[in-house]
């Protein structure tokens, strides 16, 4: 038996994903997260079993993007946020599945070296929040094009982008929160026309 183990840790949390389970634990004065990690070596050592990484699958990176495009027609979602009461506008690419699917979003993070991986209860979700990273996605969607539904959303989506990407040209900037009036009202226009 192989038990794939992975170890996130932050500064207050620790995940630890067990074969596809995963087991997020809060760091306190008790270190209830390393009375965990001892039950589970000590299941290791009396079952004998074999902990390794997460192996990554051995294909080609057209290929892998070729599928992933595809997964993206199935289960992707290209959002924008536009919080009110401000000239901001937050683009993210998503996509969710059940936990027992973990592994399939830590695949996707691996091969393209972007986004991170979330999970509660019952999902697990891939994100790419950074604006530069999106240009990333966009120029693969543009090589590989979506053949669904998917391909309009995508479109609205990148072109929002395109409105941020030439405003921050413009002012010669990599990063700027809010947008003038007239900028903010286009990519208004682009967020109603998602369903």
């Amino acid at each position: 038996m192989i038990l794939r183990v992975k170890i996130e840790n932050s500064s207050t949390s620790q995940n630890i994903i067990i074969n596809n389970k995963a087991y997020h634990l809060k760091l306190n004065n008790d270190n209830c997260h390393e009375k965990f990690i001892n039950e589970y070596k000590q299941v290791i050592v009396e079952k004998n079993i074999n902990i390794q990484n997460r192996p990554l699958i051995n294909i080609n990176k057209t290929e892998f993007l070729q599928w992933f495009v595809g997964f993206t027609d199935a289960e992707g979602c290209f959002l924008i946020s536009m919080p009110k009461n401000t000239k901001e506008a937050h683009f993210v690419f998503q996509i969710t599945l059940h936990i027992d699917d973990l592994e399939t979003l830590y695949l996707i993070k691996d091969k393209i070296g972007i986004g991170n991986v979330t999970f509660s209860k019952s999902t697990a979700s891939f994100k790419v929040h950074s604006f530069k990273d999106n240009l990333k996605l966009v120029s693969i969607f543009n090589k590989y094009s979506l053949l669904t539904h998917k391909q309009i959303d995508f479109c609205l989506w990148k072109q929002a982008i395109d409105i941020k990407n030439s405003y921050l040209e413009s002012l010669n900037v990599s990063k700027k929160k809010s947008f003038d009036l007239d900028t903010y009202n286009k990519l208004l226009t682009l967020k109603k026309c998602y369903k």
